[in-house]
């Protein structure tokens, strides 16, 4: 039985090996999360420009809409308007026609006998 265990004991040869091995995987896990930090924080700056940008955006979206709603009241207005114009126009051509037809009813009954 000591000889099973002692077959299965790491010789200093073997320890040193698999220390080299483990600071080279140290070594590259280490160097991974730099990469995936820096990634990472280039990727934030990135991001942060978008939504800088993004934000600018919006707002000019918002004050041409605002300038948008503004003409779009301003012509509804005009237009109503108008129309009030030209309802009083038609009203007061009847109203002249009507004055007109009896002035000449008034003045063809004068006429006859």
């Amino acid at each position: 039985l000591l000889k099973l265990i002692t077959s299965h004991t790491l010789n200093d040869t073997s320890f040193v090996e698999l220390r080299e091995r483990l600071d080279t995987f140290r070594q590259w896990l280490d160097d991974y999360r730099d990469t995936i930090w820096d990634s990472a924080g280039q990727d934030t700056v990135s991001a942060n420009k978008i939504t800088a940008v993004v934000a600018k955006r919006v707002d000019r979206f918002k004050a041409v809409a605002a300038n948008i709603s503004e003409i779009k009241a301003k012509a509804a207005d005009e237009i109503s308007e108008a129309i009030n114009k030209v309802e009083i126009a038609k009203k007061e051509k009847i109203l002249n026609m009507f004055d007109d037809f009896k002035v000449i009813h008034n003045f063809s009954c004068s006429l006859l006998p």
